[in-house]
């Protein structure tokens, strides 16, 4: 198993491009993981390889809020889901590995934060490797 920054074991996931889409849309997977049906590894599969729609901020990058002591950087599964929490916004939109090599130290992911299915994922726990790099 790799190192970690101060050399303990590192358990983060590794994930490499290969451009296939994921086997289930995200907001399915991510409401079988509330109801305890799927599991925390087909969540993050299935995350890295959707597209995923964002507010667009007046300057380049995302949108973080502070919700609760918390920054959360909203992320949603279709435009559906965005205009649910956002009403009628100028929206970008990227995969799932794009979003986590975007996003600044500290935050946290609010998937689908208006819907049934909503979910928190905290992107420090993942390691970023693109093949070819």
């Amino acid at each position: 198993m790799p190192a970690g920054p101060a050399g303990e074991p590192d358990d983060r996931r590794t994930v490499r491009r290969d451009g296939a889409p994921p086997a289930r849309p995200l907001a399915e997977v991510a409401a079988a993981v509330k109801r305890g049906e799927a599991t925390a590894a087909e969540l993050f599969e299935t995350f890295v390889r959707s597209r995923l729609y964002l507010p667009r901020p007046p300057r380049p990058g995302v949108h973080v809020m502070e919700l609760g002591g918390r920054r959360i950087v909203p992320v949603f599964s279709s435009e559906l889901e965005l205009a649910g929490f956002a009403g009628l916004v100028d929206w970008f939109s990227t995969d799932g590995l794009d979003l986590l090599g975007m996003l600044p130290d500290g935050v946290v992911l609010g998937l689908d934060v208006a819907s049934p299915h909503r979910l928190h994922l905290n992107p420090a726990a993942v390691r970023l490797e693109r093949a070819g790099r």
